[in-house]
């Protein structure tokens, strides 16, 4: 979103932003790890021809996801440089202004993707898992 600021107040706006993202973007690393550990810890509870299918997609999103995620650090990074570069300016130069906020648009939609493919890709394991564990639940009841 643009909005009609000076370009210090602009820039002040933009560098909460990126805090924010950089927030969100640590809490997705932990929460990556933390799927990618019951993967593994499940590899013998999804041996099942469909849940092993299922395994397989699943790994192969969170890979994407941590490609994704590593762009988002490098545009992040960018951002925070720009930024930078900006505040040292004494006299605001309208192409970077541009410049951040085109960067800025870019990182609000890659961290809202990152997000919520994360989420779609969380809620796809954990009814894996639910559904597994049921099934080996009932096979050792009965």
């Amino acid at each position: 979103m643009l909005y009609n600021i000076t370009q210090p107040d602009r820039s002040r706006h933009y560098q909460v932003a990126a805090r924010q993202w950089i927030s969100e973007i640590n809490f997705f690393t932990i929460e990556t790890a933390f799927l990618q550990n019951l993967l593994q810890g499940c590899i013998p509870l999804l041996s099942d021809k469909t849940f092993a299918e299922k395994r397989i997609i699943t790994v192969k999103r969170l890979l994407k996801l941590q490609a994704d995620k590593n762009y988002s650090d490098h545009v992040l990074n960018e951002q925070f440089e720009m930024l930078e570069r900006a505040s040292r300016a004494v006299i605001p130069i309208p192409a970077n202004e541009v410049e951040l906020a085109c960067k800025q648009m870019e990182l609000e939609f890659l961290i809202r993707s990152l997000i919520e493919e994360y989420s779609e890709v969380k809620r796809e394991l954990f009814h894996s898992l639910k559904v597994c564990y049921l099934k080996i639940s009932d096979n050792w009841f009965f």
